[in-house]
């Protein structure tokens, strides 16, 4: 719940980022401190945004008497501009000189504008069911949710992307005017409060040339040519039926693009070919490490399975080969063993990893022909070990034991499972 504004005492802030066209406006003006609380002043105007709309607030500095003071943050309560400084107080009554962080302005205004030519893009190529649902700029990238029905495709988001882009190259006029709210929504309809319904009578609505309305209180290019570029960066799910799609624009977008084209440079001087043949050699050096990987576990269950036929095991319990394994080898291995046992038939076996002070693993297993339940047997090898957890099914098993139990009285205690649960 959005607090409610405190009372001031003052007259009501000018805004005179209102007051004239394009990104940036007035960049430097003098006001004079109404109010003053902390590192909070409240001017009788200012230029620097008070953030609205996903728009963050402007940056600055309000000087005065050889003295300057940062202004990291501007926020709106109703009808007045809060100033929120960096550090120190400001009196009431001073007379201050304000002057705007111009880039910091001019790269959200861009990323803004882009806001609404991605939207006006994403319902041409989509569909009219496309809504907005949130928003955020920033200086060096911007995102929108939208609400669309399933995951975009790599070719939606390049149609959607081109889209934007050709309203960008258009150059049509970016124009904001305040209207009565009855007047507005005959003239534009209910779409235009996609990012909110504002209060007041009054409202601000933004246009795009034959592409796009919208109210929004935000700062924007003249034309959509001066934002230069659009760039889709990433798009993900966010929520059920809602869509992000991450994007940058202006020089950001040419940046971004420098940064990927350095990421295929760097990929392909690993591998040796040129940016087109890339991605094949990838695949190709992809499937050759599967296929590598497959055949390690081929080997490594062969060894397992050779040596386990060379386990010195009890004689046969009842007609099953019993076969307790006490090594100081690593999980997979033991993995593997396990796996290798349980294809042969009427055997079982237990697989316990000798460790340190940190406890160890112990696996059970058994082939399909064998009626011994793993889990108990497992529970009764970390009860005699002197504690753990684990779990399974009843032809597989695992678990670790607690720190300083042993792994010796361990597969003792399995031997005795076995051999009672086979009736010996």
């Amino acid at each position: 719940v959005k607090p409610r504004p405190r009372a001031f005492g003052v007259a009501p802030t000018r805004l005179l980022y209102y007051e004239e066209e394009g990104p940036a406006g007035t960049t430097h003006f003098e006001a004079s401190v109404l109010w003053s609380e902390g590192s909070e002043v409240v001017l009788d105007k200012t230029c620097f945004f008070a953030e609205t709309g996903g728009q963050p607030a402007d940056h600055g500095v309000l000087e005065a008497d050889g003295t300057s003071w940062k202004v990291q943050d501007v926020q709106k309560e109703g009808e007045f501009a809060v100033h929120r400084l960096e550090s120190g107080a400001i009196p009431k009554g001073t007379r201050v000189r304000g002057r705007l962080d111009v880039p910091r302005r001019l790269n959200h205004a861009a990323h803004h504008t882009a806001t609404h030519i991605t939207l006006a893009a994403a319902i041409q190529v989509l569909g009219p069911h496309v809504w907005q649902a949130g928003t955020q700029k920033a200086e060096r990238e911007a995102r929108i949710d939208i609400t669309h029905f399933d995951r975009l495709t790599p070719e939606e988001v390049d149609a959607v992307e081109r889209r934007a882009n050709e309203i960008v190259l258009s150059d049509v006029r970016v124009e904001a005017a305040f209207l009565p709210r009855e007047e507005a929504e005959g003239r534009y309809g209910v779409r235009i409060f996609q990012g909110g319904v504002p209060e007041g009578r009054m409202i601000r609505i933004v246009t795009i040339e034959d592409t796009d309305w919208e109210c929004c209180g935000g700062t924007h290019m003249k034309r959509t040519g001066q934002v230069g570029a659009i760039r889709i960066k990433r798009t993900e799910r966010i929520a059920d039926g809602v869509e992000r799609l991450t994007y940058a624009a202006g020089m950001a977008a040419v940046e971004e693009g420098q940064r990927e084209r350095a990421l295929v440079a760097r990929a392909s001087l690993v591998f040796s070919v040129s940016a087109e043949d890339l991605p094949r050699t990838a695949q190709r050096f992809f499937d050759e490490w599967k296929e590598r990987g497959k055949e390690a576990d081929r080997l490594r269950e062969q060894l397992a399975h050779a040596a386990l036929q060379g386990q010195n095991a009890p004689a046969d319990v009842k007609g099953v080969r019993v076969i307790v394994d006490l090594s100081s080898h690593a999980q997979d291995e033991l993995l593997s063993k396990a796996k290798g046992l349980a294809r042969q038939s009427k055997a079982i076996g237990v697989f316990v990893a000798q460790g340190g002070d940190k406890g160890f693993r112990i696996i059970v297993a058994r082939s399909a022909d064998v009626e011994v339940d793993c889990r108990a047997v497992l529970e009764a090898a970390l009860k005699g070990a002197g504690g753990g957890s684990g779990g399974g099914r009843a032809d597989f098993a695992q678990g670790g034991a607690v720190p300083g139990a042993d792994p010796k009285k361990a597969a003792d205690a399995a031997r005795r499972s076995v051999a009672s649960a086979l009736g010996a």
